[in-house]
């Protein structure tokens, strides 16, 4: 549902309620995949609440990548074409061989940015509390999710938290902490045992049989001597054979 947005539950603020930036741009490196790079789009969001004449702001962060505002640009485009005749995402197309270069990056990213400001200035575009706003717009920026979950439950925008594109399904890039190993509340380690607060013994290793270098240099030198035996035994034949008369 649209939740708070639409159920009568909350209006907007007056004056301008949403604003938008393209901030920042990363490079996600996945194990087994290749990299791409995304760009935080920060969202500022105010409602005033019918019920209690409240005005609540909402603060959260989404990352994208350049794919999803090219699709997102032709939905624009099919839906306010006519407002968007000098409003242009910069080009797919590269002119660099390197797509993760830093420079080529930013310029990319100031160029989004511009672009989103743009977008943010079309008449009624963000007005999502209504039914004629673009729906494509509204889930691009998670607004039903963000409003749902509530002001005191927002993801932070520190560049941490936020929604990610990751291959294009909205998966999430949280950071969690004192719940993984190498976080302060559970550093890696000996554990503590249970009965006091001084550190298990470390369990005991298994032992494991090598053939080390003695080993290895007995085998030499035992194939020396015998092949040594050996030769003396022709030369002695040898010298037998020449006294022979």
């Amino acid at each position: 549902g649209n939740g708070a947005l639409v159920g009568g539950k909350a209006a907007p603020a007056s004056g301008p309620f949403f604003t938008s930036v393209v901030r920042r741009c990363r490079v996600n490196r996945e194990e087994g995949a290749r990299s791409f790079a995304e760009y935080e789009v920060i969202c500022t969001l105010k409602l005033l609440s019918a019920r209690v004449q409240q005005e609540r702001v909402y603060k959260w962060s989404v990352w994208r990548r350049y794919r999803d505002f090219f699709a997102l640009d032709r939905s624009l485009r099919a839906l306010v074409g006519w407002r968007m005749q000098n409003v242009h995402l910069p080009p797919k197309k590269r002119l660099t061989w390197n797509k993760l270069d830093i420079n080529f990056l930013e310029e990319r990213r100031q160029g989004i940015d511009h672009y989103w400001q743009q977008v943010m200035q079309i008449d009624r575009i963000t007005d999502f509390h209504k039914h004629d706003c673009s729906q494509e717009l509204k889930i691009f920026l998670e607004v039903d999710e963000v409003v749902q979950r509530g002001p005191d439950s927002q993801v932070p925008v520190d560049g941490t938290g936020g929604s990610g594109s990751g291959s294009g399904s909205g998966g999430r890039h949280l950071s969690v902490s004192g719940s993984g190993p190498g976080s302060p509340d559970k550093p890696l380690g000996r554990k503590a045992s249970k009965k006091g607060d001084h550190p298990a013994p470390d369990p005991p290793q298994p032992q494991i049989r090598r053939v080390g270098a003695r080993t290895t240099s007995s085998l030499v030198h035992m194939s020396s001597t015998r092949l040594r035996q050996q030769q003396q035994q022709k030369q002695q034949v040898t010298a037998a054979a020449a006294v022979a008369p």
